[in-house]
């Protein structure tokens, strides 16, 4: 399904396309901001610092993507998945982290994340995953090739 039809599925024409981002450091947050502001249709409406806080954000705002850092004090990046999935069901999830590791990019297909984008690779593969997971479809950061197993 592509970017049209998942407007036209909510029956009526969006203009934003809402996205929630959870990351402790402040520094990638705003870089985050600076590459979606490329697309007129994304929304940034929130931005956290910690899992938890992504949890609640998630339940009260209900984006329809959050971008979720995998390595942050207190509850990382896949427990926070999880409860956002429960609180916030058609939300999808967009993992951000230093890894380039293909084996953790599995783990988060299976279990219910749509996209895996390495930081290093975000000004490129960033707003192809948030176009990817409004699809409904998986997306991984090219970087993943060169990761280690």
């Amino acid at each position: 399904m592509g970017l049209l039809q998942y407007v036209l599925n909510w029956g009526r024409v969006l203009k934003d396309i809402n996205i929630l981002i959870v990351d402790d450091n402040e520094f990638v947050r705003r870089a985050i901001c600076n590459i979606l502001r490329s697309e007129p249709m994304f929304r940034v409406v929130c931005e956290v610092a910690d899992g938890a806080e992504g949890i609640q954000k998630s339940k009260e705002l209900q984006p329809a993507v959050v971008l979720l850092d995998v390595s942050m004090p207190g509850m990382g990046g896949f427990e926070a998945a999880g409860q956002i999935l429960a609180v916030s069901p058609k939300s999808e999830i967009v993992l951000l982290t230093q890894h380039a590791v293909a084996r953790m990019a599995q783990a988060a297909f299976a279990n219910g994340i749509r996209g895996y984008v390495v930081k290093s690779d975000a000004a490129t593969d960033l707003v192809p995953a948030v176009r990817a997971a409004i699809e409904h479809r998986q997306f991984a950061s090219l970087g993943l090739a060169l990761g280690e197993e």
